[in-house]
């Protein structure tokens, strides 16, 4: 089980320092995944989480001020040493991918209703 060392608390000056600094997050992130898998026992592909590591990191990609990136920043870091140090419980990793496991929404029709219905599904 690696430990990551805890990092210093930074604060970007200028856009151009915190994109270096998030992308550097984004790489540790994805280089963690096979130790994310393993340590963590996840029962789907890789892929799936290097996809929902790229959707968190897209989640903010509109931010422009500099001081809500820094504090997503140090979010995105602090999560990343309690993955990786294994201070999280599997449920809590788990959770990160609800969307993934959940069946996709079928279209409702008259006869798809009534079944749905009939079965106790409302």
């Amino acid at each position: 089980m690696p430990v990551v060392q805890p990092a210093v608390t930074r604060f970007s000056k200028t856009l151009v320092e915190s994109r270096l600094r998030t992308i550097g997050l984004y790489r540790d992130w994805q280089k963690a995944v096979p130790e994310i898998v393993r340590d963590y026992r996840i029962s789907f592909p890789s892929s799936i989480v290097r996809q929902k590591i790229r959707a968190e990191f897209e989640k903010n990609r509109s931010l422009t001020d500099i001081g809500a990136i820094n504090i997503a920043l140090f979010k995105g870091r602090a999560e990343y040493e309690e993955t990786i140090n294994c201070w999280k419980q599997i449920n809590h990793v788990l959770n990160y991918f609800d969307d993934a496991m959940k069946p996709p929404p079928q279209k409702v029709t008259d006869a798809n209703f009534v079944e749905r219905f009939f079965s106790g599904q409302n």
